[in-house]
């Protein structure tokens, strides 16, 4: 095994990591106050062209999933603004 093989490049070629990569990297920076971030990665090194998923196709699932965790939190935010 090559070294980084058990982190990074390996794991983030799972779609279900990916996806989790993205949620936990959000949530963080929220926490952190942060309201403007630039998110640099290496989508080739993510791609997995025998599962047709192209870093094209790569860049468009990370973009999904910050989206579906900021239209999530945006729902929690509405719902706890409705309660109060």
């Amino acid at each position: 095994m090559k070294l980084g093989d058990a982190n990074g490049s390996k794991l983030l070629k799972e779609p279900g990591c990916l996806e989790k990569q993205c949620q936990l990297l959000y949530e963080e920076l929220c926490k952190d106050g942060v309201i403007y971030a630039e998110i640099r990665c290496s989508p080739n090194n993510y791609a997995d062209p025998t599962n047709n998923r192209s870093a094209w196709v790569i860049l468009q699932e990370i973009r999904e999933h910050f989206q579906k965790a900021m239209d999530k939190k945006e729902k929690r935010k509405s719902r706890s603004i409705l309660s109060d």
